[in-house]
């Protein structure tokens, strides 16, 4: 019974951390489109903020566990 629990909140969090993703993707596109950035802009933004984020160790390490 603790095990299915634990496994549907998993789940649970597995959807909203989609979702979350989901939604930034669309605010950073309007953001994108409000300040006229261009693509090769938006990569460059991008790469740098992928670089030099300042997301924890953890959430780093928690996606890379997800996606295998």
């Amino acid at each position: 019974m603790l095990l299915d629990l634990q496994e549907g909140t998993r789940r649970e969090l597995d959807r909203l951390h989609s979702r979350i993703g989901s939604l930034e993707d669309e605010l950073n596109d309007l953001v994108y489109n409000l300040y006229g950035v261009a693509p090769e802009e938006r990569k460059v933004i991008e790469d740098f903020l992928e670089r030099y984020s300042s997301r924890s160790v953890a959430e780093t390490a928690e996606e890379d566990l997800a996606s295998k």
